[in-house]
């Protein structure tokens, strides 16, 4: 189906030449500035920037070695007033402890399902040709237990395993 052009681009039978615009290694060095100036330009936008085709911007980052990867979200910006009344409220909690050592009186509790059996699938470092071990998928409805714990400044102050079908409720925190 394909046939080699006099410029050694592929082409089709049919005489149409696909090819991807050649770009020499001073174009490179500009795409590399322009993505490193602002990384969040799409294909598109360094197309329309650089006047090469889209098939062309993509090929040359990845020659490059640039890949597309999604940022990693970041908790919101804080405003100044935020920011001051996080430092206040701090503060005062600071010295509150000091004044009565309220942290030391703390009790606090959570509730955590633990499963009875909890298979991990670990990656593994084989040669080429060894299979890797094979780790049995979880059911979808595992057996499990809800743990109920409470600790203080100390540690563990009480816990508690739930038996199958027991809720929690106000009378089991009063236990």
């Amino acid at each position: 189906m394909f046939a080699n052009a006099k410029d050694g681009f592929p082409s089709l039978d049919l005489g149409i030449l696909i090819f991807l615009t050649p770009i020499d290694q001073e174009d490179q060095f500009v795409l590399r500035a322009e993505v490193e100036a602002n990384p969040c330009q799409t294909i598109e936008e360094l197309s329309n920037t650089l006047n090469q085709p889209w098939s062309t911007i993509q090929e040359h980052l990845h020659q490059i070695g640039k890949i597309s990867r999604a940022g990693v979200w970041v908790p919101h910006n804080l405003s100044v007033q935020n920011k001051a009344n996080r430092s206040t409220t701090c503060n005062a909690l600071i010295q509150r402890h000091h004044a009565e050592p309220f942290l030391d009186r703390l009790v606090t509790g959570d509730e955590k399902w633990v499963l009875y059996d909890n298979p991990k699938r670990k990656r593994q470092w084989l040669s080429p040709n060894e299979p890797a071990r094979s780790t049995a998928k979880p059911g979808l409805h595992p057996k499990k237990a809800l743990l109920c714990v409470w600790w203080s400044i100390r540690g563990i102050v009480h816990f508690k395993v739930l038996i199958p079908g027991q809720t929690v409720n106000a009378d089991l925190y009063c236990q």
